[in-house]
């Protein structure tokens, strides 16, 4: 699950990048984007001074009635499920302790009139699996400069209403009409997200069996696996790195964020560069028995190359290992979905994916 800080940087990047953003009169916009993320750790966040600064100012929206930069405050628009002069986040505390599993538990926040009408529209409180979760919904947020303020206040809100219910915090999800950047801070945002860039630790797959050798392995750098089939096509193309480029971007684009991809060739001794990136196309019309008759008398030296690569929204980055060997025909095939794990020949197995995987860590972007 997404921290605050990678949910925050994950919309800008999709908002400032993404191809499926609408550019509407000053501002960039993606319409109904959706997020979920931790509320452990949160306050990291808070090591940037202005946005500790913007967040002071924030509380006075959400929990006061003192003037603020943003010049309103949500105490004056806030309705609660329960018609009393309690403070309202008492209320939906009752509410839980009456009911630990219902559904009302809804902080509505009301037009202030004058065709003012708050960012955030309601806040959901639900208590599942030994936990408060939170949900709400904004007709638009400025993603750059209050998506994170208004998410650090729902999280204190939330963690108020835990702490009188005796329960921890789980996770907040939002959905949001209207996600949107102005052009004014197009160029702190795209600075912004350079500046918190990381490295994700999120490896996609769709063959889990490619990596159970290298399990320990992963666990050791820090690496985990995400077991999916998005069904990613391949482009066509002859170029390796093309290939493992628009992977990783439309990786990107349907799981939602950053997640490192990756994919082997082959490398004939006898006929550099192939087939490459024609690798999984040879062996799905040839078969072993075309590459068998294709290296009579030729030598059957090889090499497996691993490209790994994530997209950040803005630039493709790339890992590869490579190793040495050959091709024996005589070993029989015991995976036909991955028949190259048992003709191809080397003194490690999976090297070439142990060597791109190892570069990971200690790769700075």
């Amino acid at each position: 699950m997404f921290s605050l800080l990678d949910a925050w940087i994950n919309m800008m990047t999709k908002i400032l990048f993404s191809d499926q953003k609408n550019s509407v009169e000053d501002y960039l916009e993606i319409l109904n984007m959706n997020t979920t993320f931790s509320c452990d750790g949160a306050d990291t966040i808070l090591l940037d001074e202005n946005m500790k600064r913007d967040y002071q100012e924030m509380r006075k929206v959400f929990f006061s009635q003192e003037k603020n930069i943003f010049g309103h405050n949500y105490s004056d628009s806030i309705l609660s499920p329960i018609k009393s002069e309690a403070n309202p986040i008492s209320n939906i505390a009752d509410l839980l302790r009456a009911n630990s599993t219902t559904r009302k538990a809804v902080l509505t926040y009301a037009p202030y009139g004058d065709k003012k009408i708050p960012c955030i529209n309601c806040v959901h409180f639900i208590f599942r699996e030994n936990r408060l979760n939170i949900s709400y919904f904004s007709r638009g947020q400025d993603i750059f400069r209050k998506f994170p303020l208004d998410a650090l206040c729902i999280i204190e809100t939330g963690k108020q209403v835990a702490k009188l219910l005796n329960v921890e915090m789980g996770f907040v999800s939002a959905k949001i009409t209207s996600a949107h950047i102005y052009n004014s801070d197009a160029d702190k945002a795209i600075a912004c997200c350079k500046n918190f860039h990381t490295v994700p630790r999120l490896i996609l797959t769709s063959n889990e069996k490619k990596y159970s050798p290298l399990k320990k392995f992963l666990e050791k750098i820090g690496l985990s696996l995400v077991v999916q089939d998005l069904k990613i096509p391949e482009i066509q193309s002859d170029d390796v790195h093309e290939v493992i480029a628009a992977k990783a971007k439309l990786a990107f684009e349907k799981f939602g964020k950053s997640i490192w991809i990756d994919d082997s060739f082959l490398l004939l001794d006898a006929y550099p560069k192939f087939p490459g990136a024609l690798t999984k196309y040879f062996f799905k019309t040839a078969g072993v028995e075309g590459l068998k008759k294709l290296l009579t008398n030729e030598q059957s030296g090889a090499k497996m190359k691993c490209l790994m690569a994530y997209f950040d929204g803005n630039k493709v980055y790339e890992v590869e290992g490579e190793s040495s060997g050959f091709l024996d025909f005589s070993q029989p095939i015991k995976n036909i979905n991955m028949p190259l794990s048992s003709i191809f020949i080397c003194k490690e197995p999976l090297r070439h994916r142990r060597i791109a995987l190892e570069k990971i860590p200690s790769t700075i972007f």
